[in-house]
């Protein structure tokens, strides 16, 4: 299961008639290279007159910009297209373009062959589709909302199981030597070219692209710790990026023994790099939503198995049981852990 370029292109709602022609050419300029390069070509002509800038409709040129690197296989133009795009969609609270931002984005990711990062990129527009549809339904989007869904739901699948068989079985995120280094990468604070000030005084800055910062050891509260990657970009890869976004991701310290005898142990202590989801595949370590008996909601770090459709513990605490949780409405998945960070001192 996958998207066709041309399919989200059409899926794209664009309110200004210019812009909708433009959107009918770039469908119709599909693998035709030529016609492709002519369109840019006229883009970039109109951004350099400021033409865009006075336009309310720059952030769908963005996009269907992307959509033509993406379709000739340029992938870092198409992405940094396609994000900044995304992020006038959000800050216009455009939820339908959004989501198929985040899926062209999720195809970006994959012609880059970072798997893990598209599945992320899918999960996302997953969420935002599920989580709006009474606002689609409002707008009149909820038939193609439905048919989104259904096909967004079955790509998940697909790369979650994808995923699986790259990184073997739920165990294999042990942290063996030959496996590499353990990091993160910071792409929200790029590495920016020499400054200087110009004839009247204007500071410029030149960015250097694609830089990253590199991470790896992080203090948390004053303590020093060292990073281990749980759930990995691929098999031979152990690298996290920690995107823009900083509302999707968080750190939380891991209380209690239950989780502390796996092959990458949590033990009390250690902190727990989450990205928020709703989706997890099998084999993941998860944080799930769970009422105590007091009725509150309190989370909680478990493993998650999708053949039984529990949350698991596994400790080497003897003075107590630790029973699988059956997945319920008070046990609902809200994150995954994608790293954990063990103080040093």
């Amino acid at each position: 299961m996958s998207f066709k370029v041309s399919e989200l292109a059409e899926w794209l709602d664009i309110g200004d008639p210019r812009i909708n022609d433009l959107k009918q050419q770039v469908i119709e300029s599909l693998d035709n290279a030529k016609t492709e390069r002519t369109i840019l070509d006229r883009q970039c002509e109109n951004r350099e007159q400021t033409h865009c800038y006075l336009c309310d409709s720059e952030a769908n040129c963005l996009i269907l910009n992307g959509i033509i690197y993406l379709d000739l296989e340029e992938t870092e133009a198409a992405i940094k297209e396609i994000e900044k795009a995304n992020q006038y969609f959000r800050s216009k609270y455009e939820t339908w373009n959004s989501i198929i931002g985040l899926i062209l984005l999720g195809k970006a990711y994959e012609q880059r062959r970072k798997g893990h990062q598209a599945l992320r990129e899918y999960e996302a527009a997953h969420r935002m589709l599920t989580e709006n549809y009474l606002r689609l339904h409002q707008d009149d989007y909820i038939g193609k909302a439905i048919d989104l869904n259904e096909k967004l739901a079955a790509l998940i699948e697909d790369k979650r199981r994808e995923e699986l068989k790259q990184t073997g079985s739920p165990n294999h995120a042990s942290n063996n030597a030959d496996n590499g280094t353990d990091y993160l990468a910071l792409f929200s604070l790029p590495v920016l070219g020499p400054v200087t000030a110009g004839p009247d005084g204007i500071v410029q800055i030149q960015s250097l692209g694609d830089s990253f910062t590199v991470v790896y050891k992080v203090e948390i509260e004053g303590k020093a710790c060292s990073l281990h990657i749980i759930k990995k970009t691929s098999a031979g890869d152990r690298q996290i990026t920690v995107q823009s976004n900083g509302d999707l991701y968080g750190w939380a310290p891991v209380i209690g023994k239950s989780m502390n005898a796996w092959d990458t142990p949590l033990n009390e202590g250690d902190y727990v790099l989450i990205y928020k989801t709703s989706v997890a595949s099998h084999g993941d370590f998860v944080i799930a939503a769970n009422r105590d008996s007091s009725g509150e909601m309190a989370p909680i770090v478990k493993r998650f198995d999708a053949e039984n459709y529990v949350l698991l513990s596994k400790s080497n605490d003897k003075s107590r049981a630790y029973p699988p949780i059956p997945m319920d409405e008070d046990h609902q998945i809200v994150g995954v852990v994608i790293a954990v960070a063990k103080p040093t001192q």
